[in-house]
């Protein structure tokens, strides 16, 4: 049993490996600092409620060689709040950084990354817009429902009676 799961690890890794090398739907570049920032989602257009991969890479800008940072954090908000907590990549192993986060709602979200390398610190921000999905429901719609649900309850003895006394 044990010797199964190397061809199984062995295959996930090419997937990942494959993922971080893939051409992603969408993919922001900025410099800073020296350093060339590159994110990039699979999905071009993330929907809520849905899990979405996205991968940072770092590079030197002057070389364009993909380089490991010392440090490297990443934070995801919206309206300047953030929603993915600041978060800390092992950037000593993690030269392509790939993670997924399930965004709660759709509208307009930021996400900003820290690189330093040799007491270099680099940032980028990049703005994105996640769509509604079908399933997500805001206050205001359940609100709308509950109250056109009372409102019937209180009106419909009052329909029946009219009804029924016309006849």
């Amino acid at each position: 049993m044990g010797i199964m799961r190397i061809p199984a690890i062995a295959v996930a890794f090419l997937l990942l490996a494959g993922y971080a090398s893939a051409d992603f739907g969408s993919e922001y570049t900025k410099e800073s600092n020296g350093f060339l920032f590159k994110f990039g989602m699979v999905n071009p257009e993330p929907k809520s409620l849905d899990a979405a991969l996205m991968t940072l890479s770092v590079f030197n800008s002057s070389t364009g060689q993909l380089i490991t940072p010392d440090k490297l954090h990443v934070t995801i908000s919206k309206s300047d709040t953030p929603l993915f907590p600041p978060t800390s990549f092992n950037a000593k192993k993690d030269s392509v950084a790939m993670f997924m986060y399930t965004f709660p709602e759709g509208g307009n979200y930021k996400i900003s990354f820290s690189a330093a390398r040799a007491g270099v610190e680099g940032n980028a921000t990049f703005e994105f817009f996640v769509v509604r999905s079908r399933t997500e429901t805001n206050s205001n719609t359940i609100f709308m429902m509950a109250v056109v649900i009372l409102v019937s309850f209180i009106l419909a003895p009052v329909f029946i009676k009219f009804v029924g006394g016309l006849e």
